[in-house]
């Protein structure tokens, strides 16, 4: 082969290995943004500052878009957001935690709730029992351990809910792993899963 030709020749196939990427994923040829509303009252503009927030955003669903397009829920267990998740084992790890701390998020919020009824419906019976409707109908023992269940419940719930909005969030980003220690540059590499498969190589400073 030509000298002169080998280095154009190498540059040529280099090239067809890299993919120009977007922001989250190592070669999709478009952006995904992940948003949540805050609440319904006062912040109902979804946004991606409002993912893992505990306090407000534990009942409400995630959202996702293409490009500045439209908002879309991403679906139980996050199956409509599942096609744009970067081919990756950091992604897959991610998106599998998120799917779990979902699930469990779910049942943690729906003990709190069941706990909550069970308070109610023990203060109530206290109170008519022993014909004492002051504040020992809500404290009493059986009261307290149904209001300790709901208080432990919700906590749980919106802690597991945070952080699966954060686990989807990194599923997102396709990896990040410094070239090394201290170092800003940073290596991804992983599959292609645009319009054509291939190896995908990004280098970010």
């Amino acid at each position: 082969m030509n000298y002169r030709v080998f280095p154009f020749f190498c540059l040529t196939l280099f090239g067809s290995l890299i993919t120009v990427v977007a922001q989250n994923g190592l070669d999709l040829p478009y952006r995904v943004e992940l948003g949540k509303r805050k609440n319904v009252v006062w912040g109902r503009e979804i946004t991606e500052f409002n993912l893992g927030d505990k306090w407000y955003n534990a009942f409400y669903p995630l959202y996702y878009r293409i490009d500045e397009g439209q908002w879309e829920r991403i679906g139980p267990g996050g199956r409509n957001i599942r096609p744009y998740i970067p081919d990756t084992e950091f992604s897959s790890q991610h998106f599998r935690a998120f799917k779990r701390r979902t699930k469990l998020s779910y049942l943690a919020l729906s003990t709190s709730m069941l706990s909550f009824m069970g308070w109610s419906i023990a203060s109530l019976d206290y109170a008519v029992t022993n014909n004492d409707p002051s504040y020992r109908a809500f404290l009493n023992p059986r009261s307290l351990l149904f209001l300790g269940g709901f208080l432990g419940g919700f906590w749980l719930g919106v802690e597991w809910n945070a952080r699966a909005d954060l686990d989807l969030f990194m599923a997102m980003r396709g990896e990040l792993t410094p070239s090394e220690p201290g170092s800003l540059t940073i290596w991804r590499l992983g599959t292609a899963t645009g319009p054509f498969p291939g190896l995908a190589l990004q280098c970010q400073f």
